[in-house]
């Protein structure tokens, strides 16, 4: 995408657009077919008379680290099966962006995310710990060994910087449902599952 294309939509390719979107159909199948969770980012609250400038930019780079993530670190079997995250809304006045997608990749971006709200600070080794440790237990179906491998190891600069720009646009918070979302945004916004909260929890319980 170009400067221009981003900024005043010139030169959008209209044809290649709407192939896209076309030929894409098979993945509203494929969505009907998967288990989702709604994992909602929580950012700063933006000036009111102001629009979205970010929007393409943090969308973009959300898809894109979700598929990265799932590249690196679920088996190639998983990779092949796992299906894309879909945006579900953004709300003004909130700043809540919320997305639809599997859980274990979901968890995945979830704690990249998470990463850089709360790197550089003094209980992050420890909160992280707590984290995992709290996702475990409060998702126990799930196959969360991928997690652990992406956990212990170091995601690639450009995935690194990727990241600290979508903190940089005053990301604040991360939630995931803790079941399935069915359709009922009210229900799964009431089953949402701080990180935040989860490391408190922990905390409040001791180690």
């Amino acid at each position: 995408m170009s400067f221009e294309e981003y900024w005043i939509g010139k030169g959008v390719d209209y044809k290649e657009l709407w192939e896209n979107y076309e030929e894409g159909r098979g993945y509203l199948d494929k969505y009907r077919s998967m288990e989702v969770h709604l994992l909602q980012l929580s950012f700063q609250q933006y000036a009111p008379d102001l629009p979205l400038f970010n929007l393409e930019a943090i969308f973009k780079t959300s898809k894109g680290i979700f598929h990265d993530l799932k590249k690196s670190y679920l088996s190639p079997a998983d990779y092949d099966r796992a299906g894309p995250m879909f945006i579900y809304d953004i709300s003004r006045g909130s700043e809540k962006w919320r997305f639809l997608g599997e859980l274990k990749p979901l968890l995945l971006f979830g704690i990249a995310v998470w990463t850089q709200i709360r790197k550089g600070t003094e209980q992050y080794k420890a909160e992280r710990i707590a984290l995992i440790d709290g996702l475990l237990k409060r998702f126990p179906n799930a196959d969360l060994k991928d997690i652990m491998k992406y956990v212990n190891s170091l995601p690639g600069r450009e995935q690194e910087v990727a990241l600290e720009k979508l903190y940089g646009q005053n990301l604040r918070s991360v939630e995931i449902s803790k079941v399935p979302f069915t359709g009922n945004i009210s229900q799964s916004e009431k089953e949402l599952v701080s990180f935040k909260d989860v490391i408190s929890t922990k905390d409040k319980k001791g180690t």
